[in-house]
């Protein structure tokens, strides 16, 4: 099993290093931060990074992960990699949609702009809109648990208090009874102020 883990994570690294270089290459050559092969890098890169985060935390950390670390290294990484899958079908969508004859009549739905100024904008409104709905009902999720738990460890305590209280019912009976022996026992004259019996 860490053999696997270990070549998941190698084949992981040598693929952020890959994404990191291309997108590097972007920036250099002055694309467009919103162009499609941007949007690919950069939703790959955080994809694969929080791959790498999950995996080494498997290979490193022995005791239970918290709801958090789960959420964010586990789930996260969901809506991440399905915003790079569609990427691709959009891209082809546009290059299509350029494709199409266009005149000086033609409606907007069949211009250059619908991509540039309806599509990719949508598109990333999704995108953020998705992660962040994950990340709320995570952070959410967590706060409910914790409340449910603190509520149960206290009723945990007070159950315990309960079966200390009743661990021993005769030791209390015997307290009982003895409290009650002291209780006539202090209440009963001692001989020593009886009177004395009168003389004939």
């Amino acid at each position: 099993m860490l053999v696997f883990k270990t070549c998941l994570l190698l084949l992981n690294t040598s693929l952020i290093i890959l994404l990191s270089r291309h997108l590097l290459m972007h920036y250099t050559r002055l694309s467009s931060p919103t162009s499609w092969s941007s949007l690919f890098l950069i939703f790959s890169l955080a994809w694969a990074t929080l791959r790498e985060a999950f995996w080494l935390q498997t290979m490193t950390k022995t005791e239970d992960w918290t709801r958090n670390e789960f959420l964010v290294l586990y789930w996260l990484p969901s809506p991440l990699q399905f915003c790079s899958y569609l990427v691709l079908p959009l891209f082809y969508a546009e290059l299509y949609h350029s494709s199409l004859p266009s005149g000086p009549k033609s409606s907007f739905l069949r211009s250059p702009s619908l991509f540039k100024y309806v599509v990719r904008p949508l598109f990333l409104a999704v995108a953020v809109g998705m992660v962040g709905f994950m990340a709320g009902a995570g952070v959410m999720q967590s706060a409910a648990c914790s409340r449910s738990q603190h509520a149960s460890s206290m009723a945990d305590d007070d159950d315990d208090d309960l079966l200390d209280d009743d661990a021993d019912p005769l030791r209390r009976y015997d307290d009982d009874e003895d409290s009650d022996d002291d209780e006539g026992n202090s209440s009963a004259p001692s001989p020593s102020s009886a009177p004395s019996p009168s003389s004939p």
